[in-house]
């Protein structure tokens, strides 16, 4: 979304330098001023929630979870493999983090069991 930012950014630059008062210039600097506003407002924000609002969003459930139980020690995370393990690692970092238990998949049953 930035490169398209940066690419409507040209387009609404360089038409009126290249064909000076053309109405066709006027067109494509206005489309490409708004093409430039979009990418740049979409693109800052996606990298913002990328880097600043999944992290918050993380830290704020794992509060949630520890005000409707707290952290004894004794609970087992499971990481179901989807995504980096951003949940658990912000649940191992917390100041009394449970023991991690590896999923094993077992050929009778289609759920996961825990390996203890």
């Amino acid at each position: 979304m930035l490169i398209a930012g940066f690419t409507g950014l040209v387009a609404a630059v360089a038409p009126p330098l290249i064909w000076n008062g053309s109405r066709v210039a006027t067109w494509i600097s206005a489309i490409g001023f708004l093409v430039a506003v979009y990418g740049l407002f979409m693109g800052s924000y996606m990298t913002y929630g990328s880097r600043i609002g999944k992290l918050r969003s993380r830290e704020k459930l794992l509060d949630l979870a520890a005000t409707l139980r707290p952290w004894t020690g004794e609970e087992i995370l499971l990481d179901v493999g989807c995504g980096r393990g951003l949940m658990l690692v912000g649940a191992v970092h917390n100041p009394r983090p449970p023991p991690l238990r590896r999923p094993v998949i077992t050929r009778k049953l289609p759920l996961y069991t825990y390996d203890v």
